[in-house]
């Protein structure tokens, strides 16, 4: 679980970044922690980003499979064809 907050922590502090850039000169419009979030999103090397990403696709398949086998296997009566 720790792998998965982690990654979220990387995409959302490096997304945040990207999206309130052009507001990033108006540091005292900002709550201050908000301003140390954002502050940290801007030392996220771009690898960091990438392999987060990577992840997340890799986390995200995963879940999606074996979600669709329990979802498979719990409900078998509602995938048989009608008689």
């Amino acid at each position: 679980m720790l792998a998965l907050n982690t990654i979220g922590r990387v995409l959302l502090l490096a997304e945040a970044v990207s999206v309130l850039r052009p507001y990033l000169d108006w540091r005292a419009d900002f709550g201050p922690d908000v301003l140390m979030l954002l502050d940290q999103g801007r030392l996220i090397p771009a690898t960091d980003y990438l392999d987060a990403q990577r992840l997340r696709r890799i986390f995200c398949n995963e879940f999606g499979r074996l979600g669709a086998m329990s979802i498979a296997s719990s409900h078998r009566a509602l995938l048989r064809p009608r008689r």
